[in-house]
């Protein structure tokens, strides 16, 4: 009888099974551990203010866009400045 079992258990584990099954196991807990956390990331960052409540909320690229273009616009005169400077240098050398 236990012969049959150990055999069994065997072929499972040559199988991949018992590996799998522990995959899916330690993806199951981080899941449920994640989603706790984000739960209680969630309640904490409800702050009273006042008499109202107020919701803190995290930054979206939506948020930053103004700083983008920003950047973007120091890039092309960056960019500008460097090209100028290399056909000044092209100029004078010759």
């Amino acid at each position: 009888m236990w012969k049959s079992i150990e055999a069994t258990l065997g072929r499972m584990v040559q199988a991949g099974l018992v590996d799998k099954w522990h995959r899916d196991e330690v993806t199951n807990f981080m899941m449920k551990q994640s989603s706790e956390q984000s739960k209680q990331k969630d309640q904490t960052q409800e702050t009273e203010v006042g008499q109202g409540r107020v919701a803190v909320r995290s930054l979206a690229l939506d948020h930053l866009q103004g700083a983008f273009y920003i950047l973007g616009c120091f890039t092309v005169v960056a960019a500008g400045a460097l090209l100028t400077e290399v056909i000044m240098s092209l100029c004078i050398v010759n």
